[in-house]
């Protein structure tokens, strides 16, 4: 979990998305706690590295909670004692990383911990195709697909991730075919927006549903999406799965 590895990455392996609304931070940070992921910390100065572990997000009071685990914690508290701390951490596919603030020693819970500003801003490194969410049905996403320029297909979006999205749409016959591309599609968002993006067909099966019903699925790929659209779309996949969380 070194963060110079992160920085060598190929542009065409991962995608870099910003992450600045306020509950989007405090949700990722909260995940990283969740699943107690160690953070790999490296002096902004003096390079000196340190390894951490997050034990509070105080989102009312914006504060971050970290206790060390490096050996040596009087060297550990120096380096966070100076702004410029570079934090990063891996979470399944999700690579994460943020600078620390300033950051003072505190009692909590009957131990010492470092106590520091939330991040303003994250920066996520997420592998292209991967971690897709499931669409809630009862309020899914649409697609529009661009047949030829006359005709459109009406679809219903599965799965999503930043890097592609499933959809079905009824049909006798399939209409696609495996590496096509279609331009022009419209990608309705609930609460995001509509983006018009193109669309590599990596799949298609047939489904069969309840009373016999049956539909056609396609994987596709989103051809030269924008950072924009990108950054729209991880916002929604997050609110899926706060809200999945919440459920539960």
């Amino acid at each position: 979990m070194d963060l110079q590895k992160f920085q060598h990455l190929s542009e065409g392996e991962f995608k870099e998305i910003a992450v600045n609304e306020p509950r989007e931070v405090v949700h990722v940070l909260t995940d990283l706690m969740r699943h107690k992921v160690p953070l790999a910390g490296v002096g902004n100065r003096d390079r000196q590295e340190l390894l951490a572990v997050i034990v509070g997000v105080e989102e009312l009071g914006r504060h971050l909670l970290l206790a060390c685990l490096s050996a040596g914690c009087e060297s550990s508290a120096d380096i966070l004692a100076k702004e410029g701390v570079r934090f990063s951490a891996q979470c399944n596919e999700l690579c994460v990383q943020f600078v620390a603030g300033m950051a003072r020693r505190i009692r909590h819970e009957g131990r010492e911990v470092f106590q520091l500003p939330l991040p303003a801003d994250l920066l996520c490194l997420q592998r292209r195709g991967v971690h897709r969410v499931t669409v809630p049905q009862t309020n899914p996403a649409h697609c529009r697909l661009q047949i030829s320029d006359s005709k459109v297909l009406d679809s219903t979006a599965l799965d999503i991730s930043i890097g592609g999205v499933s959809l079905s749409y009824q049909a006798d016959e399939p209409i696609f075919t495996i590496g096509q591309i279609l331009y022009g599609c419209r990608l309705a968002v609930p609460g995001v927006g509509e983006f018009v993006i193109s669309l590599r067909v990596r799949n298609q099966v047939r489904l069969g549903l309840a009373g016999g019903k049956r539909v056609w699925r396609i994987g596709c790929d989103f051809v030269d999406a924008s950072s924009a659209i990108e950054r729209e779309l991880q916002r929604y996949i997050i609110k899926i799965e706060r809200g999945g969380q919440a459920r539960n």
